[in-house]
């Protein structure tokens, strides 16, 4: 979103700020959106949304747009600037997230696929898997970039079983090349 324009538009991109939403945040709060959707708990709904962080909300508002503009047609700018009036966010900042939001969700969906093969696996690599997953995960949101990633990634893997390790090694860098290709 940089602007070739006047310098009044270079001195909003300098001072833009994303809205801090990182991958396993989005995948839960979808997840939890799901889980109410598919229980039709619309009171739970509503108090999830009315207690959510505005990060939660922005994400929420979102993904129902996304919705909505997958069953008919929408001005995206148009919506997106109604969205930036109730929420404390600016309107480059939602649609800054709202990309981001469509490589999360591809992203979520490999990560899910990866953990379904973990979860076929024998014991033992799962047991593996247990002791650098969650910092895995971390440095996937953290988003130093897919080097940094891969470079922390072969050091948190030392802790894993040799015997496991080659196995466990080759499909967490298929899955953060994957990621990174989105």
């Amino acid at each position: 979103a940089q602007s070739e324009s006047s310098g009044s538009d270079e001195e909003t991109y300098s001072t833009f700020e994303p809205i801090a939403v990182a991958l396993t945040a989005f995948a839960g709060i979808r997840s939890r959106i799901a889980e109410f959707q598919k229980n039709q708990d619309r009171a739970g709904y509503q108090d999830y949304l009315s207690t959510a962080s505005d990060d939660i909300k922005a994400v929420v508002a979102l993904l129902n747009l996304s919705s909505k503009a997958k069953r008919q047609a929408v001005d995206m700018s148009d919506e997106l600037y109604r969205l930036s009036m109730s929420l404390p966010y600016s309107q480059e900042q939602l649609e800054e997230l709202f990309g981001r939001m469509d490589r999360y969700a591809r992203a979520t969906a490999l990560v899910n696929e990866f953990t379904a093969r973990v979860k076929q696996a024998g014991a033992p690599l799962q047991i593996e898997m247990r002791k650098v997953w969650k910092q895995i995960l971390d440095l996937l949101d953290e988003d130093p970039g897919e080097a940094v990633v891969k470079q922390r990634t072969k050091i948190l893997l030392l802790a894993v079983n040799p015997a496991v390790k080659p196995t466990i090694e080759a499909g967490i860098m298929s899955l953060i090349s994957r990621i990174y290709s989105l």
